[in-house]
């Protein structure tokens, strides 16, 4: 039987790995489930929920969906550049705690909530370039 081999190519030069067979298929389950993060959506969600004019009713559901969503890729992101950076770390931190909450059954809750989420969001859009900058300083 042949072994899979992956070769890197990175700084030091080129890297042999040999990754267990659930490696890849945790990899492979990762990227057919992937879904880009969609900026254009994401800001428009944000408008939505950050408005002074609150969202109406109909639109929690979805909202809350999609928010949940942008708010675990971006501290995807944030988590796969830096996880030393203090001010990423904490909003990761928050964020995950915003996603494993279940949605609140009154209306002003429910707003309340995707506002959280949206205030995490666009706090983790906001870290991201601070966080490559701080890597591409430190390479």
């Amino acid at each position: 039987m042949s072994s899979k081999v992956i070769v890197v190519c990175g700084v030091g030069g080129l890297s042999r790995l040999e990754p267990e067979a659930s490696t890849l298929l945790r990899v492979l389950h990762g990227l057919r489930g992937w879904d880009p993060l969609d900026g254009h959506q994401v800001l428009e969600d944000l408008a939505n929920v950050l408005d002074s004019q609150a969202p109406a009713e109909h639109e929690l559901d979805e909202l809350d969906r999609r928010l949940r969503v942008t708010v675990r890729q971006l501290a995807n992101i944030a988590l796969a550049t830096d996880q030393r950076h203090q001010p990423a770390a904490e909003l990761i931190e928050r964020a995950n705690f915003l996603c494993s909450e279940v949605r609140p059954g009154g209306y002003w809750q429910a707003v309340g909530r995707l506002r959280r989420l949206g205030w995490v969001a666009n706090a983790l859009l906001e870290q991201l370039p601070k966080v490559a900058a701080q890597l591409e300083g430190a390479a």
